[in-house]
């Protein structure tokens, strides 16, 4: 497995094997591999700077967004509810999305 893959590859080693990954990863094509690598990578720093700066780790959440949207207009804290926050958080959709626009 070529290392930007494996790297790519490590947030989801816990759900997905090498082989299965390599599979959807050979799907994206060169330039899907390239916005997913870099993806991958700020969700990764993100998670490690979660714990000693939050500012730092929602800027890497962000950016990681950006990238996985193809340069689009995207509003993080809508994509947040769309990818079912609220359910996280065992809160209902206009309960997350008033707490969510006054951290916004």
């Amino acid at each position: 497995m070529e290392r930007f893959m494996k790297d790519s590859w490590k947030p989801f080693s816990s759900q997905l094997t090498e082989e299965e990954f390599s599979k959807l990863w050979g799907s994206l094509g060169p330039e899907g591999q390239k916005a997913f690598g870099r993806a991958s990578f700020m969700y990764q720093r993100a998670m490690k700077y979660r714990s000693c700066d939050s500012d730092v780790c929602i800027a890497l959440l962000c950016s990681s967004v950006e990238t996985l949207s193809g340069g689009g207009n995207v509003v993080f804290k809508d994509w947040l509810l769309r990818n079912k926050l609220g359910e996280l958080a065992n809160n209902d959709a206009e309960q997350v999305r008033a707490s969510v626009n006054r951290a916004y």
